[in-house]
């Protein structure tokens, strides 16, 4: 081994030899130390547990709180007037709030006897009638019968008069349309040459000044 890692703990300063992990340079237990912690084993196996039973020991009540409403009263009545006298008063003496006692006078009525506790199940599935789809026949004879009453109180008169009823809104975009409509109507025909095109009424028997020589042509 190295002589320099028998004197010094530096681990920085130890030096492997050829073929040998490099030296601690702490020490370390023996051998046979398990290193980890221990499994705690309890004292009372299953088979304790299963054939001994340990008694609930009940619980002490908890003192009620300290009646202090009272405490200065009795102060008081001991000339206890400042705050030294008064913290050396409720050191030596106490007084407690009364605890309401429950239940006094009354009388627990429980249902009768075939009452049953909890929330009831399920009723189970009519697995004849899924099996046999009734279901589905009921849901088709169902909407038969809706198409049936549907077609016998439809009447188109009322339908006719509805869709001829418009709203304001309704009323002003069917007239535009409608307006629209003329509009093309007229701009065909101008360019067609079916109509002449717009005159005020008073020049509409003016005939023009310049009369085109029909003889003449373009050079």
């Amino acid at each position: 081994m190295n002589s320099i890692g028998t004197r010094t703990k530096n681990m920085l300063l130890v030096h492997d030899d050829i073929g040998k992990a490099k030296p601690s340079t702490r020490k370390l237990p023996s051998e046979n130390f398990a290193y980890g912690k221990a499994d705690y084993q309890d004292v009372e196996g299953a088979g304790d547990v299963m054939s001994n039973w340990k008694f609930h020991d009940q619980s002490s009540k908890n003192k009620p709180d300290r009646d202090f409403k009272k405490l200065n009263k009795m102060g008081l009545k001991h000339k206890a007037c400042n705050a030294r006298d008064t913290y050396k008063f409720r050191q030596q003496n106490d007084a407690r709030m009364k605890e309401a006692k429950a239940g006094v006078g009354k009388r627990t009525t429980l249902p009768p006897s075939e009452f049953t506790y909890g929330m009831p199940c399920r009723p189970s599935t009519p697995i004849r009638d899924v099996m046999g789809n009734f279901f589905g026949e009921m849901a088709e004879s169902e909407i038969k019968y809706k198409y049936h009453h549907t077609k016998t109180n439809f009447r188109k008169t009322d339908m006719v008069q509805e869709a001829n009823k418009h709203t304001a809104k309704s009323k002003i975009a069917h007239d535009f349309i409608k307006s629209k409509g003329k509009e093309d109507e007229t701009q065909a025909k101008l360019f067609s040459g079916s109509q002449d095109l717009f005159k005020i009424n008073r020049f509409k028997k003016v005939a023009p000044r310049y009369k085109k020589d029909p003889r003449a042509h373009h050079a």
